[in-house]
């Protein structure tokens, strides 16, 4: 939380933010954008980063057409490596993405990625670079939570947190070299192996924190399953949105939706039970009000708990 707050002035303006750094329409979504396309340019680089940011940038600039094809090709995993006639990969590339199944702005804006992959990187770097260096500054809390990781890790085990902890599987035969990732909870990027040939493991440390918020949200998950699964009822979905903003009684309710009394009262017990609606005493008459409120509240809850924080 400190480190987010001390980042915070740092984030550029939604547009280029989400320009840059979000990932294509019609990919994978994840918590590190890994098909945005500041990552599709960097990640074939990232096994030889050499903690110099300006420098590998810089590296990345200066790639010819031809390598940053094949290197968009990797990141979309549709290639595994070099294999040969760099030349074709111009061509071998906009073949490939021609035939993605993805909205058709999305492939124009991988082929102009490979075009422009300099200008792109150019702007990224704008903001890229001020980040790392604020990191630089934060490092002593940037070393603790890495001490955190190190001290999970070396108590669960090396085989035993890529079986549970991640959808990795290791290899019995192969050597694995286990790196904290800070700013995210995944524990899935594999980078090239290293020149020892271990294979590089990027592990997420907020990832038991996203565990424990996760169970701490278990009554906001039943709140948000049960008015989910009461509203998944196309009567009930038009009776919330009739009563917004007006009362109602039962026999209103009835014949505006050429419904049985005893049907009425059949939603608008589960309505009320949702917490959705609230009834009130008028005479000899029951009148219903949506509760804006509540309402209002759970769907903030459905939005955090689907979408994450904006």
């Amino acid at each position: 939380m400190q480190l987010a707050q001390r980042l915070a002035p740092l984030v550029p303006a939604d547009e280029p933010l989400h320009r840059l750094f979000a990932s294509l329409d019609g990919f994978p979504g994840s918590t590190l954008s890994s098909y945005s396309p500041v990552f599709l340019l960097l990640y074939p680089l990232l096994g030889t980063y050499q903690d110099d940011l300006p420098a590998l940038l810089t590296q990345a600039q200066r790639l010819p057409p031809e390598h940053v094809a094949r290197h968009l090709l990797i990141s979309l995993d549709l290639a595994d490596g070099p294999d040969g006639a760099e030349g074709a990969c111009v061509e071998q590339f906009t073949q490939a993405v021609l035939s993605l199944d993805v909205p058709a702005e999305s492939r124009v804006a991988l082929l102009e990625l490979q075009r422009n992959a300099a200008g792109v990187l150019r702007e990224a770097s704008e903001f890229l670079l001020p980040v790392a260096e604020a990191l630089q500054q934060n490092m002593a809390l940037l070393d603790e939570m890495c001490a955190q990781f190190d001290e999970e890790l070396r108590a669960m085990g090396r085989e035993a947190f890529l079986r549970q902890a991640s959808s990795l599987d290791p290899a019995a035969a192969s050597r694995y070299r286990l790196r904290p990732l800070l700013l995210a909870p995944d524990t899935n990027l594999s980078l090239p192996p290293s020149p020892e040939g271990d294979t590089q493991i990027y592990c997420g440390v907020l990832r038991p924190l996203l565990r424990s918020l996760l169970a701490s949200a278990g009554e906001d998950v039943g709140r948000v399953y049960e008015m989910i699964r009461v509203l998944a009822d196309p009567n009930r979905f038009d009776i919330l949105c009739f009563l917004n903003g007006r009362s109602a009684y039962g026999q209103e309710l009835s014949e505006q939706f050429s419904l049985a009394r005893n049907t009425i009262h059949h939603h608008m017990s589960k309505l009320t039970g949702a917490g959705l609606v609230t009834c009130s005493v008028k005479g000899n008459r029951v009148y219903y009000t949506a509760d804006r409120e509540r309402l209002q509240s759970l769907l903030q809850l459905q939005s955090a708990l689907l979408l994450g924080p904006k």
